[in-house]
């Protein structure tokens, strides 16, 4: 019976040492798996920062893009046929229409050339029809003149003559140049 106690001491006294070295290994073993997952989590986080950032800045160069190379060119080429058409450029190319408010503003723009252009030429017809018309009238006064009255008829025929010059000269230049804003008035 002694023999067989100091058996079962011995053989508690081995697993318990079995024991311990087993939760010793797990110990480590869990202990660097630890370790391990914590690096693996540290470098995670360095890749997601650097991942976000990536984005970010991609994010900004579309919106650059997009914003000033497409919007902000598509408002300045407006803008530029707009300021032509107010300052009596009636033949300026207008930017292209889209779905877009842009495209409303020029089509908007179409509208308001085309109208400024029959109104220009509007003004032109009746500006040179009042214009021809006064013009015959002088010269009837002055031959009248002439014939009625003298030396003060002929005075007053010379002036109706300079008169006339004036009015054909005026006409040749409307006939030349383009109606500026500024000729436009509002009646």
């Amino acid at each position: 019976a002694e023999r067989l106690q100091l058996a079962l001491d011995t053989s508690a006294g081995d697993m318990q040492m079995l024991v311990t070295t087993l939760v010793a290994r797990t110990e480590d073993g869990a202990s660097r798996t630890t370790e391990a997952t914590k690096r693996a989590l540290d470098n995670t986080r360095f890749w997601l920062i650097g991942i976000s950032l990536l984005s970010l800045v991609v994010a900004i160069f579309i919106v650059w893009f997009f914003v000033i190379r497409y919007i902000i060119a598509r408002l300045r080429e407006v803008n530029n046929a707009m300021l032509a058409v107010a300052s009596g450029n009636l033949d300026v190319k207008l930017p292209p229409t889209g779905p877009d408010e842009l495209g409303d503003m020029s089509r908007a723009l179409a509208v308001f050339r085309d109208n400024r252009e029959s109104t220009y030429g509007s003004v032109y017809i009746a500006t040179a029809g009042d214009m021809r018309m006064l013009s015959q009238r002088l010269a009837k006064q002055a031959l009248l003149g002439t014939l009625a009255e003298g030396e003060a008829g002929r005075r007053a025929a010379m002036d109706a003559v300079a008169g006339i010059q004036e009015f054909e000269a005026a006409l040749v230049e409307l006939e030349r140049s383009p109606l500026s804003t500024p000729d436009i008035r509002a009646g």
